[in-house]
């Protein structure tokens, strides 16, 4: 492990000491107070200060605010947390779980506490939002499955008998952007609400097409909806029905990244070289699927002309990219009052499809099959997941000291996957695909699970917390591959009517049993200010090996936190750190590898275990009545262990082993920067009988790091930081409200996610540009 990172931590631990020794003396007196902030991290609502964990609760007009609205913006809200995004998917790293080496998603999505497998399911956009909770480190006892390095939880607006609310606003911006948002909540008698909310998003490309007018890329055209039906059964019990429908028919971001950036060869011996060669800006692919270790910085049908333009929101492509994701999602959550206890019964369902088809050779220049097929390559993936989960679980509802809950939880899940690379039919642009390299997947998962956590005051100041999970889990695959060269069988409907019908070529399956647990002391210096230390588990199932059949370890972390929680000046500030260590194991690393058609598969196999230690601040701060302050800090040093990788290009510089893989060990984790910092100030000016308006900055920094496993020359983004302003105007009686923004003001341009598609073109995603609009709302 790196061992600077005591001398960091300590130092910074003595610079927030003594920052909080300055404005003790310096505001002892101010007479504004922060909010009490209630979250349900551990399935009980409670204050956010009296957790010994590391939450960050934001809530939802804060996200409106921010303009926060999807998974993919909420990196500038949370310390310490990265969203990797490589074309239409994005993960979400934590202390560096997410960054590399998972068959499984790290740090999941939840929408009322209830899971999404999928990481293309936290692309839905947010509307009429309670909060978002951000859980960081492993949630291995109440929350189990895959929340190796944390999780995100979507907590909606909650229908009421109370009055009746509505509410709707319009986004108008650059690049014609037009957004609806809407809410009603009708009381239908004293006992059953009805709320309703949606939201509409159409906008142009952020990445311009010059060759295709209509194929520009990180466009919008997105809606989603969603109806809650809440029972007041009786005085004891509730039922909350809820239905959501989520459909996204833009062109997407590519599906493995927007921007060809070049092919990394030595210019020497024209090998392709990611370490020390140069990017060759000439783009197009000759060898269409066979890794391209040997393309010499090569060109498509010999046109030696194809540059890639140096603007890196502008593109070339001839074919008409098209992406259709489709979501249907049904709960249930049913809650008895039993006195002692409350008990709770969560279903859910969810049926997510999703097809992402692109230019497979990022260009407008054809492949190298003219000769029976079309002018160019098409490549995408196609999706289906069909899921079905409960959590019953029973909570403690007394005043004792000893509070606890118990609980079973099961998750059932049916996936198929498909990747394509085939070809065009002639024509321009190119829009027809026939598929004549595929690989498919159709696979099960299924989990079941016994957990109970429980707390215990042994004095008025000690606090002690225990809890123990025992999961089961059974995985079943079929992997296909085929490589169809005729038209004879061809897949004309594939956009519309994707499926498999293959020959299996391997069927895996296998199952584990894992036992977690939470162990966590907590300790009151004052009634503001407590101190806390926790060791905790988590776990991710382990996948299934495709050439051998044989179930992979699970990947494992043992987590261990030392945090204060403080309220400080009268309450006008809150103040939280955590010193973390995390170390994970079993991770995974991925190659390709020759099947016996000699057909060029993905195949999963042991990588190696990965380190991280860190320090996380947040401080909320009112100074005076109309002045906010938000900031946070994330030191963070993660790095391999024993991880090996495989090279994607054709030359080492001596540095692999005679199977071609690096040792990694003390390397950085990609998409871990040591330091990253948030800075929120916002001032509410009154303006008498004509309202207020509250003018706000936002600034987010962030260390240097890497996009790859492999330290690749071409896959560094170097230090930035971004700026985004508001100036929000509200009507006196709080029912009206305008807002003008602009986000990425200094016009940075970040590398979000990079691939090394077919083993020499470098690819990249950059963030979206500078963009400015306004916001009308209005609320009864």
């Amino acid at each position: 492990m790196k061992p600077r990172f005591i001398p960091r931590a300590s130092l910074l631990a003595s610079s927030v000491a003594a920052v909080l020794a300055s404005n003790m003396v310096a505001v002892q007196q101010s007479s504004a107070a922060l909010e009490e902030v209630l979250v349900t991290a551990t399935k009980r609502a409670v204050n956010l200060q009296d957790i010994p964990m590391s939450v960050t609760a934001v809530s939802g007009e804060r996200l409106t605010e921010l303009g926060v609205y999807s998974i993919p913006d909420m990196e500038k809200t949370t310390p310490g947390l990265k969203i990797r995004v490589v074309g239409n998917t994005p993960s979400i790293i934590i202390r560096g779980a997410g960054s590399a080496g998972t068959t499984d998603t790290a740090v999941p999505v939840y929408n009322d506490g209830l899971y999404r497998p999928r990481t293309a399911q936290g692309l839905a956009s947010f509307v009429d939002v309670e909060r978002v909770e951000v859980l960081r480190g492993p949630q291995g006892t109440l929350f189990g499955r895959n929340t190796l390095g944390g999780l995100v939880n979507v907590i909606t607006a909650k229908p009421n008998t109370q009055k009746l609310e509505y509410g709707g606003a319009l986004t108008l911006g650059d690049y014609e952007l037009r957004k609806f948002e809407g809410f009603v909540n009708i009381p239908l008698g004293d006992k059953v609400a009805l709320r309703v909310s949606g939201t509409d998003t159409a906008r142009d490309p952020y990445v311009e097409n010059t060759f295709n007018s209509d194929g520009g890329l990180k466009d919008a055209d997105d809606t989603y909806l969603r109806g809650q039906l809440n029972f007041d059964i009786s005085e004891t019990m509730n039922l909350n029905l809820t239905a959501g429908y989520w459909r996204d028919t833009a062109n997407g971001a590519g599906d493995f990244g927007h921007k060809v950036i070049g092919i990394p060869v030595n210019p020497e011996t024209r090998q392709t070289n990611g370490l020390t060669g140069v990017l060759d800006i000439r783009q197009g692919l000759r060898d269409g699927w066979g890794g391209g270790k040997d393309s010499t910085g090569n060109i498509s049908n010999g046109d030696i002309s194809a540059q890639i333009s140096a603007d890196v929101r502008e593109i070339a492509f001839d074919y008409l990219p098209n992406r259709d994701i489709e979501e249907d999602s049904f709960s249930a959550l049913f809650k008895w009052d039993l006195g002692f206890a409350e008990l709770k019964t969560h279903i859910g369902y969810a049926d997510f499809e999703s097809i992402n088809l692109t230019d497979g050779e990022f260009s407008i220049v054809g492949s190298y099959r003219t000769d029976t097929l079309g002018a160019g390559n098409v490549s995408g993936e196609w999706g289906l997941s069909e899921s079905l989960q409960a959590d019953i679980n029973l909570t403690s509802t007394g005043s004792g000291p000893l509070q606890w809950t118990v609980g079973y939880f099961y998750f059932d899940e049916e996936t198929t996957y498909a990747f394509l690379f085939g070809d065009t039919v002639i024509g321009s642009p190119q829009t027809e695909v026939w598929a004549h390299w595929v690989h498919g997947t159709e696979s099960s998962a299924e989990s079941q699970a016994i957990y109970g956590q429980a707390e215990y005051d042994i004095t008025e100041k000690l606090t002690v917390t225990a809890g123990l999970r025992y999961s089961e889990d059974e995985r079943t695959s079929e992997r296909i591959y085929t490589n169809n060269d005729t038209l004879t069988d061809a897949f004309p409907t594939f956009q519309t009517e994707p499926s498999i019908h293959w020959e299996v070529a391997t069927k895996n399956e296998g199952d584990d049993d894992t036992v977690d647990y939470r162990l966590a002391a907590q300790y009151n210096i004052t009634e503001d200010v407590m101190v806390f230390a926790s060791a905790a588990t988590g776990y991710i199932s382990g996948g299934t090996q495709e050439i051998t059949g044989d179930l992979l370890d699970p990947t494992e972390v043992d987590s261990y936190e030392l945090g204060v929680r403080s309220i400080l000046l009268d309450g006008a500030m809150t103040l939280n750190a955590t010193l973390y260590q995390a170390d994970y194991k079993g991770l995974t690393t991925s190659l390709l590898t020759l099947n016996s058609d000699g057909i060029a598969i993905s195949q999963t196999v042991p990588g190696g275990e990965m380190n991280s230690q860190g320090l996380e601040v947040e401080m909320n701060w009112q100074p005076i009545d109309n002045l906010s302050v938000v900031s946070g800090l994330a030191f963070d040093f993660s790095e391999f262990g024993e991880f090996r990788k495989r090279n994607a290009y054709a030359e080492d510089n001596g540095l692999a082993d005679a199977e071609g893989f690096f040792d990694l060990d003390g390397e950085d984790t990609p998409f871990s920067p040591d330091l990253t910092a948030n800075l929120g100030i916002s001032y509410d000016v009154d303006l008498g009988s004509s309202g207020r308006i509250v003018p706000s900055i936002f600034l987010y920094y962030s260390d240097e790091y890497s996009t790859e496993s492999v330290g690749y020359f071409w896959a560094k983004q170097d230090s930035y930081t971004t700026v985004d302003l508001t100036a929000t105007w509200y009507s006196r009686d709080e029912k009206i409200s305008v807002q003008a923004f602009v986000n990425n003001a200094t016009e940075e341009d970040v590398i979000t996610g990079s691939d090394t598609f077919s083993g020499n073109r470098a690819v990249v995603d950059y963030n979206n540009p500078r963009t400015w609009g306004v916001r009308m709302a209005y609320n009864f």
